[in-house]
């Protein structure tokens, strides 16, 4: 007598065989070509120099371990279309021997290594800025506790320079 299970699996064991193939078959079953195009479009560039600062103000004052202070900058666009500013980096200027300049002249005995920015530069500009219009950017600078003497940074402020990039 036949087992009737047995005769079930095999039929459904076929099948799968059967619908396995075909839809392999069906995974070859198409045609390919190769082609190429080229296009081209006109860009707008920025100029060299849209951008100048027009001012700098300090609020605050740096002591070791102290809270960061404030270097907010002006800058105006001079380009012929908005402009905008979408990054930015500041760092405290210093001599070949490490020593901060204060007004372009250096600080000796005052650290670049003793400063630092903690934060983001901020406000980055969220929109376009037009030509002949203004915006602001900020940098915070704070000054590090090195556990030395730190006395030849006092009365100092350092050079900042922020370099910006649209």
């Amino acid at each position: 007598m036949r087992n009737p299970f047995t005769t079930g699996r095999v039929a459904v064991t076929g099948a799968t065989v059967v619908i396995v193939l075909a839809a392999a078959g069906a995974a070859f079953a198409f045609f390919t070509s190769t082609g190429s195009g080229t296009g081209s479009a006109s860009v707008g560039t920025t100029e060299e120099g849209d951008w100048s600062k027009t001012g700098v103000t300090v609020s605050g004052t740096l002591y070791p371990g102290g809270p960061p202070i404030t270097f907010t900058y002006t800058f105006k666009n001079h380009g012929s279309g908005d402009e905008a500013i979408t990054n930015a980096s500041a760092s405290v200027l210093a001599d070949g021997s490490g020593y901060v300049e204060h007004n372009g002249v250096p600080k000796t005995g005052c650290l670049q290594t003793w400063f630092f920015t903690p934060s983001v530069i901020t406000p980055l500009p969220t929109a376009s800025v037009p030509p002949n219009g203004t915006t602001t950017v900020q940098v915070r600078v704070q000054m590090k506790d090195s556990g030395t003497n730190q006395d030849p940074c006092q009365g100092a402020t350092p050079d900042v320079t922020l370099n910006i990039f649209g």
